[in-house]
Order: structure tokens, then C-alpha cells, then sequence
């Protein structure tokens, strides 16, 4: 049996009042309980989920965004019920009450959703991401706003000339793109998850441990330091010298974390390589320097040494 607080903690004279009135309350809602049918408790009893179309199938994954649920089934078909004002679930209803497939992905088998807010992020076993739903950031990797699911294309990486207005909403170029505006997708890219942020988003190549990042950028919460294009690659330090591959990402309100992994060196005793024999750059191989971790040794940094005898972070 559970305690409640005024077991645990005796009102005191200036509450008595307060419990008694509580007690009353309580009295009465119990008695209207008696008076009904049936009666759930929803904050502590779990209820089935159920549906004619789900009798055969499985849920294969699922999420919650700003007052509505997206639930992706094992034959690649999407469905959603709750808040729709932004199209988050490409519907005409402003509010779904029931549970009703989502359109625009006739042919795209999604194996899985993510939300946040008002956006959702379908990704297909084909390696392609697509979004609708609020596009205040351009958190949904494109311009403007769509009622049905629309391709989140990734564009070859070119040069270009760096904007220099401030505006979210206009901050890159049309990199990527040629003469006629068309945009070229990145072809050696194949989406494996991604993952949403109230006001950013981020896709991510499980095969090449590469990410992408979308969407706002006021507390630079998009990993990179290059907005010519409105979407691009995230840039972890010395990641291509030391082999280092984001496994996953986990987004907050306006900040990002990028889990990852990197190949581990040794020596024949199995101890890790510091870098170094004297053991001046981190002995145990965290990457420390006694004094300063931009010491020069030997006419190179520690920076410079990344990657020649062994990786270390």
C-alpha cells in the first residue's frame, strides 16, 4: 500500500482545513465512479491498443510529438492520431481522433518515425528520409512547408560563396544545385535513423557513421560551422584521422549529443598507444598533456600527431 503524504509528513494545524476539503472531494468523485459503467484510472492502468487493421501486424516503432502519435507497422504503412494543425501527420483534419493511415508515402516502406513539436522524420528501408508538418526552422531539411511527406534531399557537397545575412530563414545558398535550380543528391548516402530537435533535425548514415544536420542554428546546435547549405554534413574534430564514426544522436531543445566510436590501438601488451613512447601526450591514453595539450613535440602538435601512432580524444 502506498503512503500517502500526510502519513509520511503530519499536516500541520494550518492544513487541517485543506485535507479535510480533499477528503470531501474525494468522497464525491467516488461516488460518481459508482454511478458509471465502467471506470480507468489512465494515470496507472495500461490500456491495450487496438485496431481492426492491427490484428495481423506489428508495430515496428513509434513516437510522440506536440500532443499527437506516430506508429510505423511491419509493412512499411504509417498511421497517426491526435493534433494535426500543422500537417505533422499529413491529414486534412485539423484533429485525428482515431487512428488513420498517413498519406503521401503510397509505395515508401518507412521502417522508422521520429517527432518532435509539431514535424515528423519517416525513414525508408531504401536509405531516404522525408518530413512534414511545421517548417518554422527549416527543421524539416527543406523550404517552406508541405502538407504530405516531402523528400529531404542531401546535396553533393560543392564550394560556394558563404551567405552573410543573419536571417534563419535565408542563411545558405543554392549549393548543390545547377543552373536550373535542380537540387543533386549525395548517391553514396543511405539514411539509417534520424532524430529531431524542436527546431532542428539530424539524418544519419549508420553504414559510414556520418550525420547531417538541419534546421536552427541560434545556439549552434546543428554540429557544424558551415551554413552555406541548408543541409550538411556534421563535422566531428579529426574524425576523418582518426576513424571516428557517430553511432548515434540525441537531440534536446536547442543543443545536440553525438555518441561515437573510434578504433582503439594497442601495443603487444595490450596496453593503449599514448602517442608518444616517453608517455608525454597521456600515458593512459586520454588525450592529455601534462602542461599543454597544443605542446609542440618534436615541431608538431598534438593536433598534428592525431592519427600517425594511434587516436586519442
Amino acid at each position: 500500500k502506498a503512503l500517502a503524504p500526510t502519513d509520511i509528513f503530519p499536516p500541520s494545524p494550518t492544513t487541517t482545513t485543506n485535507v479535510l476539503l480533499n477528503q470531501q472531494q474525494q468522497q464525491q468523485q467516488q461516488k460518481l465512479q459508482q454511478t458509471t459503467t465502467t471506470t480507468i484510472n489512465h494515470e496507472h492502468t495500461l490500456i491495450p491498443f487496438t485496431h481492426k487493421y492491427l490484428r495481423n501486424r506489428r508495430i515496428v516503432d513509434l513516437c510522440c510529438g506536440m500532443n499527437y502519435c506516430v506508429l510505423c507497422l511491419d509493412d512499411g504503412s504509417v498511421w497517426g492520431f491526435g493534433e494535426n494543425l500543422r500537417y505533422q501527420m499529413s491529414s486534412s483534419k485539423s484533429t485525428e481522433s482515431r487512428l488513420r493511415r498517413i498519406i503521401g508515402l503510397d509505395g515508401i516502406k518507412v521502417i522508422k518515425v521520429r517527432a518532435k513539436g509539431e514535424y515528423t522524420i519517416f525513414v525508408s528501408s531504401e536509405g531516404k528520409a522525408y518530413s512534414c508538418g511545421s517548417n518554422d526552422w527549416q527543421n524539416c531539411g527543406y523550404v517552406g512547408e508541405s502538407k504530405t511527406p516531402r523528400l529531404i534531399v542531401i546535396p553533393k557537397q560543392q564550394q560556394g560563396t558563404p551567405t552573410t545575412t543573419s536571417s534563419v530563414t535565408t542563411s545558405f545558398t543554392t549549393n548543390g544545385m545547377d543552373e536550373s535550380g535542380e537540387l543533386h543528391e549525395q548517391e553514396s548516402v543511405f539514411i539509417t535513423d534520424a532524430q529531431c530537435g524542436y527546431g532542428h533535425g539530424f539524418l544519419l548514415d549508420g553504414f559510414r557513421g556520418v550525420a547531417y544536420s538541419f534546421g536552427g542554428k541560434s545556439f549552434c546546435q546543428l554540429g557544424r560551422d558551415n551554413y552555406d547549405q541548408l543541409v550538411s554534413e556534421v563535422k566531428i574534430p579529426h574524425a576523418q584521422k582518426c576513424g571516428v564514426r557517430i553511432e548515434r544522436i540525441v537531440c534536446g531543445t536547442a543543443h545536440s549529443f553525438f555518441i561515437c566510436s573510434m578504433p582503439v590501438f594497442s601495443d603487444d601488451d595490450g596496453s593503449l598507444v599514448s602517442g608518444d613512447d616517453d608517455g608525454e601526450i597521456g600515458e593512459e591514453g586520454n588525450g592529455e598533456n601534462e602542461e599543454n595539450e597544443s605542446e609542440e613535440i618534436d615541431g608538431e602538435t598534438s593536433e598534428e600527431r592525431i592519427g600517425k601512432e594511434g587516436c586519442f580524444c
